[in-house]
């Protein structure tokens, strides 16, 4: 495709605008399941049919399977696009209003929402004091963005909270790691090696 859009073949052109705008998209927002990436998905799955000549007969009788897998696609990306955004709506309504409720609804909309659990488990801990209902919402969120600084720190201040002191000094080794000249975990992994010491005393 590469090759042909450089030799001002059209369709491939339009074949390699739509694969660079969907990864480059899906790459910026972290995930694939978003209006912007379905809708270059659906270009590019359009102009695959194109390419492959495929013509408007499989809307016929005589290809009623694919006409049915058509249909649904025609259905489902704008059901996914709603879904997404109802549950980002319900994430920022969540935050705004310190409302758990309304972030486990949009979790329940849409559990990849990376921000809603990060924003769920500053609700529980310090609206309710929930340590667990925190650690899990926060291991959500670091299995959905494993890079995330203040996530990592905050997991380990979870994780010793709740005593879990292997998986808090697990956390800060992949924190430091990743930022090693971060002093505040420096700072907490001292404290907990104290407390391990303590344990083992």
């Amino acid at each position: 495709s590469i090759v042909n859009a450089l030799r001002r073949d059209t369709l491939d052109k339009w074949l390699l605008v739509s694969l660079v705008a969907l990864l480059f998209n899906s790459l910026v927002s972290g995930v694939f399941l978003n209006p912007a990436s379905l809708f270059f998905s659906s270009l590019l799955f359009a102009i695959i049919i194109k390419r492959a000549k495929i013509s408007f007969t499989i809307f016929s009788l005589e290809n009623r399977k694919m006409a049915s897998l058509a249909r649904i696609q025609v259905v489902l990306i704008p059901a996914f696009s709603m879904m997404w955004l109802s549950s980002h709506l319900y994430a920022f309504q969540g935050l705004k209003h310190y409302d758990a409720d309304r972030l486990q609804q949009a979790l329940a909309l849409n559990p990849g929402n990376e921000r809603a659990w990060y924003d769920l488990s500053r609700v529980q801990y310090q609206k309710f004091r929930d340590t667990h209902g925190s650690l899990h919402s926060l291991e959500r969120f670091v299995e959905l963005y494993p890079y995330h600084i203040q996530a990592l720190y905050l997991l380990a201040q979870r994780q010793i909270t709740a005593k879990h002191y292997e998986a808090a000094k697990y956390s800060l080794e992949r924190l430091l790691k990743m930022y090693p000249s971060y002093e505040k975990a420096k700072q907490l992994k001292r404290y907990l090696q104290r407390l391990i010491d303590t344990q083992h005393q």
